[in-house]
């Protein structure tokens, strides 16, 4: 299953959302007199790949929901979809530029859900992949303002930060969780 890359466009947000793969999706513009990024994202219940369960390459996935996993924006919008299940979403952590979240799709499809932008002018993107293709290398996203881009990277358990590559100084944000060093 390739790739599949989801934006929800909001009145104040411009996001881009790119695969570790190199797949990219366009931006979607708002009005250019209030440019900024706006994505959303759901999740769905457990996934297995093969013999190894989602929830033993990401254990975030096992754990409960609390208030704290779910996507930004719903008490204000209601739901929001950027192509996972609602009940999957749970969050990892936050850089100086995101803050991250671990979804399933009602497929089976694992993502990275991010959230771009101040908390009052957030955009939600996401980025998802096929069990196997996580498995193997995990998925990388990165969403782009006209001012800055903010860059995140779940990896499966057991995942070596000197296996990310070198083009990019990876640093551990949270379990599961790499960004650049520079945007921490």
């Amino acid at each position: 299953m390739p790739p599949v890359r989801r934006l929800r466009p909001a009145p104040v947000a411009v996001a881009a959302v790119l695969a570790l793969n190199a797949c990219t999706t366009s931006p979607t513009e708002a009005p250019a007199s209030r440019p900024g990024p706006t994505s959303t994202a759901t999740t769905a219940g457990p996934s297995t790949e093969g013999d190894v369960a989602l929830e033993t390459l990401v254990p975030a996935l096992g754990e409960l929901q609390g208030d704290q996993d779910r996507l930004p924006g719903a008490e204000r919008t209601g739901p929001v979809d950027v192509g996972v299940d609602p009940a999957s979403t749970r969050y990892l952590g936050e850089t100086r530029r995101a803050r991250y979240w671990v979804a399933l799709t009602d497929e089976g499809a694992v993502c990275l859900v991010d959230a771009f932008g101040t908390r009052e002018a957030e955009a939600l993107g996401s980025t998802c992949t096929s069990p196997r293709a996580f498995a193997d290398g995990g998925i990388q996203t990165r969403t782009t303002s006209s001012t800055t881009t903010a860059t995140g990277y779940l990896v499966p358990r057991g995942f070596a930060v000197e296996d990310a590559g070198t083009d990019v100084d990876w640093a551990v944000v949270a379990d599961n969780l790499l960004a650049p060093s520079d945007q921490l």
